[in-house]
């Protein structure tokens, strides 16, 4: 089984888990896929603005979508 698929059956046990997502996050960052990422980032950082290592990637992912100002 693939690491994301792996990820994604352990967040149908708990779908609120921060590290799961972020992992799945850096799995579609990966496979090319910046607008899930994104949105897997943001979600995550509203239900716990806490998450510091999930600003800087969502950062990044801003940067190469050329969106500055929301980086």
């Amino acid at each position: 089984m693939e690491r994301k698929e792996k990820l994604m059956q352990l967040l149908k046990n708990d779908p609120s888990d921060s590290f799961l997502n972020h992992a799945l996050a850096l799995e579609y960052i990966k496979e090319g896929n910046d607008d899930e990422a994104e949105n897997i980032f943001i979600t995550l950082l509203e239900r716990e603005p806490g998450y510091t290592g999930s600003y800087y990637h969502l950062g990044k992912l801003l940067e190469r979508k050329k969106d500055y100002n929301t980086a």
